[in-house]
């Protein structure tokens, strides 16, 4: 990672292979456009919680704009501006992995921790056309970067967590040796949690067993040449889920990478990458095994990726360009059975295939010192097709006969692009506008789910995301930026109840919202930063709200760094939600309950006991305050379902060591 590029800080206390000992080690880089001044400090307090995350996505529910979704203690699904899902996309050092739960038990950000990469960039909305197809609420982007060695030709962290609330904690270590020529390294963590308890005092079904470990080769194949190869292993078990039905006793996930990079010595074009990668996900979930009792259902699932991309960057005169093409292709089977007669009682995933050939494009240029304009465009080919819908499960049923009909191969011809326009109003003002087309194919579940309380639609047409967003920044000694936007969604993808079964239909929608930051330097060694979001989603059809939508919600940090020490307190306040569709009510949507609005105060404080070794500690909901996130998940098949309550408090400890 290189110092001079503007991301901020996820964890104080992280400390990795190939970081110096002045930077901050992982960092998020939110990013809205094409910065004019690329020195200037225009990310302003999108800063992420100092405490310790179970995965990623626990970490980026503490950047502004973005919210997740909480079914127990691991496997929180993100959501970004009002967006969840497939309208994001994910890139796990260059790799797509499509989980292996229709119920979303394990997100792509399940199969992340914050210690096993380096660096994350967050684009949020539509503003770029490299990343695959969609990505219409944003892109998180996971990278690892090539270590950096100390004279002896090695790197090493070890660090350590331990929590009060779930009584567990983790471990990880981070190793890499070698040279400019070539290296290796290891990244591995092992992971340990009891059920935590709310505020209440109560016990929420949250316990979980992770271990995860990552091989990565480097070389140097020629001067201007380097190969990369990747594996990652990640085991999950026995997860327990207090939003579901069932539990995960075992769920498996193997990523393969090769990655190819060669830079040009002349000509236009300077760079060219190649990226290959594979996924694999077996996944187990069941209602019996770790609820203690005999009889149930039990559903084995898997979901296997691969894909890859070829991308050139150069310079056409003044143009600076990125284009290239790629390809994904995601195939899922997943049934259920009961349990102990074993008799199948529905299809998951009916042997569903869905591939997806792109190509695309990026321009940008410099109009004069004040104007920046950057333009982008992308086909993509769309296929869908499911197999196994008419084999025959419960009562005589097929897939078929609950869709209606027995589906054809669908395809798509998707066109989507955006353009960027930012002015410099003066030397610390400046002004941004983009707007966008993004299209995003409906998903495995969406189209070929077949269960008797659950239906896919196999001819969903995709969503047309067409959006506008405006930015106003101050890049001066106090910075703060002021976004708006506002995005119209043709053929929006709609989860809805209807008799007590879950169906999906088309429909028109709007989303749309606001987003403030600040920061203000009380002192060299003190600084507050504040920031506020409020995002608003309507189903235009019924002119009915749009379920599980964040509500308004604001924070407030007052951060302390002085020599060897640093700390703070975050205060987080967020409003009630009373803009529902109620499953129980005519709307017929996802939301359980309007929620109340809370308050929160989180702690935190570090001390660098040597250059090498940092020590952190924190107290979370230091009030203990009994809350439930609007977003979080419920059964939606229970007959009483509820929203998982968030942990009450909790006191963590870490101890980062690099050797």
């Amino acid at each position: 990672m290189k110092s001079q590029r503007k991301m901020l800080c996820i964890c104080c206390s992280l400390i990795s292979v190939g970081v110096q000992a002045d930077e901050s080690p992982l960092m998020v880089e939110v990013t809205r456009g094409v910065l004019l001044d690329q020195s200037a400090s225009y990310f302003t307090s999108e800063s992420m919680a100092y405490k310790p995350g179970a995965d990623m996505a626990e970490l980026l529910r503490s950047v502004n704009g973005v919210s997740g979704t909480r079914m127990g203690g691991r496997a929180i699904d993100p959501i970004i501006r009002g967006q969840r899902e497939t309208q994001l996309n994910v890139l796990l050092d260059g790799a797509y992995i499509h989980g292996g739960c229709p119920n979303r038990m394990d997100p792509p950000t399940t199969y992340a921790s914050g210690d096993s990469y380096d660096s994350v960039t967050l684009i949020k909305g539509s503003q770029t056309v490299l990343y695959g197809s969609g990505g219409s609420g944003g892109t998180v982007i996971l990278t690892r970067e090539k270590p950096l060695f100390n004279e002896q030709g090695y790197a090493a962290t070890v660090t350590g967590v331990a929590r009060s609330n779930g009584e567990g904690g983790t471990l990880s270590t981070d190793i890499a040796a070698g040279n400019d020529q070539g290296y290796f390294r290891f990244i591995g963590e092992v992971a340990d949690m009891d059920s935590y308890e709310d505020g209440n005092d109560d016990s929420v079904r949250s316990a979980y067993r992770s271990r995860s470990g990552a091989l990565i080769v480097g070389t140097q194949m020629g001067e201007n040449t380097d190969l990369t190869i990747s594996y990652d292993r990640n085991e999950e078990r026995d997860v327990l889920f207090a939003g579901a039905g069932m539990d995960s006793p075992e769920s498996n996930a193997d990523i393969y990478r090769v990655k190819l990079e060669h830079s040009f010595d002349g000509g236009m074009i300077q760079r060219m990458k190649a990226e290959l990668f594979q996924s694999n996900v077996d996944h187990l979930m069941d209602s019996y095994s770790l609820r203690d009792k005999t009889a149930g259902m039990f559903a084995p699932s898997s979901s296997d990726t691969s894909g890859g991309r070829v991308i050139f960057d150069g310079w056409f005169g003044a143009h600076q360009a990125s284009f290239g093409v790629d390809y994904q292709n995601n195939t899922r089977n997943g049934v259920v059975y009961s349990y102990p007669a074993n008799k199948l009682m529905g299809q998951l995933w009916p042997d569903v295939s869905i591939e997806q050939m792109g190509i695309f494009g990026e321009v940008s240029r410099s109009l004069s010192a004040t104007n920046r304009v950057k333009l982008g465009l992308r086909y993509d080919y769309i296929t869908a097709d499911a197999d196994n819908d008419n084999d025959v499960f419960m009562m005589n049923q097929t897939a078929a006969v609950l869709y209606g009909a027995s589906p054809e191969q669908q395809s798509e011809h998707n066109i989507a692009g955006f353009v960027t326009w930012q002015h410099s109003l003066n030397q610390s003002y400046q002004v941004e506008m983009t707007a966008s087309r993004s299209v995003r194919t409906a998903d495995a579940t969406e189209r070929y789910m077949a269960k008797s309380n659950w239906i896919g639609n196999p001819w969903l047409a995709p969503e047309k995301h067409h959006q506008i967003e405006w930015v106003l920044s101050n890049t001066a000694k106090s910075p703060w930026s002021l976004s708006a936007y506002y995005n119209r969604i043709d053929d929006y993808i709609l989860r809805y109840r209807d008799s007590s079964i879950e169906r999906y239909r088309n429909v028109e929608a709007e989303i749309y919202g606001v987003e403030f930051e600040h920061q203000y330097p009380l002192s060299q060694q003190w600084l507050l930063k504040s920031n506020l979001s409020y995002t608003v989603g309507n189903n235009l059809d019924n002119d009915q709200a749009l379920s599980r939508i964040s509500p308004l919600s604001a924070r407030l940090q007052a951060l302390y760094q002085s020599g060897k020490w640093g700390g703070g307190i975050i205060s987080s306040l967020v409003a009630s939600q009373n803009e529902v569709c109620l499953a129980s009510s005519d709307c017929a949507g996802l939301d359980v309950t309007p929620t109340a609005g809370y308050g929160l105060v989180d702690l935190f404080a570090d001390y660098k006991i040597s250059p090498a070794v940092t020590l952190a500690a924190g107290i979370d909901n230091v009030f203990d305050k009994t809350y439930r996130v609007h977003e979080s998940r419920d059964d939606v098949f229970d007959p009483t379902p509820l929203q998982v309550n968030e942990p009450g408090r909790s006191v963590w400890m870490k101890l980062s060591a690099r050797f």
